[in-house]
């Protein structure tokens, strides 16, 4: 079966995520969409979601994309592209951030062509209806995105072919 290396390619620099509230986008404004089947009597808040781990999404023309989210400190989310957009945002990037301690207000990164001009939009999380589903959302594009189970692979194990990378097995 395909899988994705995960290895890093240098760190991140864009500036912080506020730590306090300062976007109009509230928590109460955000929707759990949801219906509670669990037995359990605590509900599901931005809060307490744990986004960390492998997450799709579909981008339109059967393109998709994989993140790997991981916390960068407590409450603010990091999503790293695992497959990048060759012609805008490339692999091993930075997608988003999102504090979900302040509501899971946050910022996407965009670039023109070539990952020419990157620059910082905001951006939030808009819904969820459970630990393994979101949505995030900015400007006027919404992205749906679930949780998927991936293991790291060597990057011994990939052909580049300069747009896209393919995982080749090991020999028998």
């Amino acid at each position: 079966r395909d899988r994705v290396s995960t290895q890093s390619t240098g760190s991140f620099s864009a500036p912080s995520i506020p730590t306090t509230a300062s976007s109009s986008t509230s928590s109460s404004s955000l929707s759990n969409s949801s219906s509670s089947s669990s037995s359990s009597n605590s509900s599901l808040s931005i809060q307490n979601l744990d986004l960390r781990g492998y997450w799709v999404a579909n981008k339109g023309n059967n393109n998709l994309e994989i993140l790997e989210i991981f916390e960068k400190q407590d409450g603010i989310m990091v999503a790293r592209k695992v497959t990048g957009d060759s012609q805008h945002v490339p692999a091993g990037e930075i997608s988003f951030e999102v504090n979900l301690r302040q509501g899971g207000v946050g910022k996407i990164q965009i670039a023109e062509k070539g990952f020419q001009n990157p620059e910082w939009a905001p951006g939030h999380i808009s819904s969820f209806s459970d630990h393994d589903h979101f949505v995030f959302e900015w400007s006027n594009v919404r992205r749906n995105f679930t949780r998927i189970k991936m293991e790291p692979v060597p990057p011994s194990q990939y052909i580049f072919d300069g747009d896209a990378i393919t995982y080749k097995p090991r020999p028998r």
